[in-house]
């Protein structure tokens, strides 16, 4: 069976235990008629308070806490009923009761001094009773807790137990193989002083002989230094007269022959030195007569002339101009392409020179 409980029904059973203690100062007669009374609500708001503060832990139940807790807040009603008792005694005699009710107001109040001591009484003993009940189960809850915190002590002695055996085998078979290992270890000394003794007696010969031809090498090697160093002396610096100081035009000529011409050189300078080249052989009456172009090699569709600004490296190629077979028509019209000059000069060598006329 689940019980309904928070902590706000115990601050209301405290606040009515405090409210009980109020009406019973508040109702006048002798202090030590209710005494008793004060003490039994006093030791009922200390076990309140502390089974609010009690938590459930390991090894008991949530629901066994909440059944206590349960049984110490029906105490609610017994308190309830007292206290409306005494407010309605209150509002009955009052504390200036009016002069018409004089003669009512002393009987109620010698009916209350009868019955007050009767209904103290009564409270007192089921207060008594009560709080008998509530150490009792608090003492049965403690107990089991006790036991079951036994349980897990005893428990985790037997865990503790089974570590130390564990951890005493893992000793005994580290110390087992602390032995082996000592043993494996005499025997690699051992083999590593017969091994010693193989090196130092049999192969000294060896490497001694293997010493003789490094330090022969080294001789030698040091010998062939010597005269490489007497080259070198030997040997005059180029004539910087006769360097580039610049990267050179690469020049490709008709036939296919690559040959650098120095960058300083001007295009007049250029043609002298491919007229120079073209003196004899394929070609020469051409170049003779002019018919040739210098190009790009990047670019063959931009021709090199007089104002061309050409970089330090620029690869020039040489083309031949051939000779066209020439046709009665060819007078007619120029074969340049977009100029439709009909206006020419014979020239010397079977040529003619066009008037440029610009696009129509």
């Amino acid at each position: 069976m689940s019980f309904g409980f928070s902590t706000g029904d115990i601050i209301a059973v405290g606040k009515l235990v405090a409210d009980v203690v109020k009406s019973l100062q508040d109702s006048g007669g002798a202090k030590s008629d209710y005494q008793e009374l004060l003490r039994e609500l006093e030791c009922l708001e200390q076990a309140l308070l502390h089974l609010d503060r009690l938590q459930a832990t390991s090894g008991t139940s949530t629901r066994d806490l909440d059944s206590i807790k349960h049984a110490a807040l029906s105490c609610r009603y017994p308190l309830e009923a007292f206290l409306a008792k005494m407010r309605k005694y209150n509002d009955t005699l009052g504390l200036r009761p009016k002069k018409g009710a004089l003669i009512r107001t002393n009987a109620a109040k010698l009916r209350w001094s009868l019955g007050k001591k009767e209904e103290v009484a009564k409270l007192q003993a089921y207060l008594s009773v009560h709080l008998g009940t509530i150490n009792v189960l608090l003492s049965e809850y403690e107990l089991e807790a006790l036991g079951a915190l036994s349980q897990k002590t005893e428990g985790f002695h037997m865990h503790v137990r089974a570590t130390l055996d564990g951890v005493r085998k893992v000793v005994d078979i580290t110390a087992g193989n602390i032995n082996a290992q000592s043993r494996l270890v005499g025997a690699n000394n051992s083999m590593l002083t017969t091994l010693y003794q193989l090196v130092c007696g049999e192969l000294s010969t060896s490497f001694k002989s293997l010493l003789n031809m490094v330090s022969t090498v080294c001789l030698t090697t040091q010998q062939i230094y010597s005269v490489v160093l007497e080259i070198k002396s030997s040997l005059s610096g180029p004539d910087t007269r006769w360097t580039f100081f610049q990267d050179p035009y690469q020049v490709e000529d008709a036939l296919g022959f690559t040959f650098p011409i120095p960058s300083e050189y001007d295009f007049h300078l250029i043609n002298v030195i491919i007229k120079a080249r073209f003196r004899n052989g394929p070609g020469s009456e051409y170049v003779r007569l002019g018919m040739y172009e210098l190009l790009q090699t990047r670019d063959t569709s931009q021709a090199i002339s007089e104002g061309t600004f050409l970089r330090p490296g620029t690869k020039i190629k040489m083309a031949i101009i051939i000779e066209m077979p020439y046709f009665g028509w060819m007078t007619a019209t120029c074969l340049i392409p977009k100029n439709f000059s009909r206006r020419n000069t014979v020239v010397p060598g079977r040529g003619r020179i066009w008037c440029v006329i610009p696009d129509r």
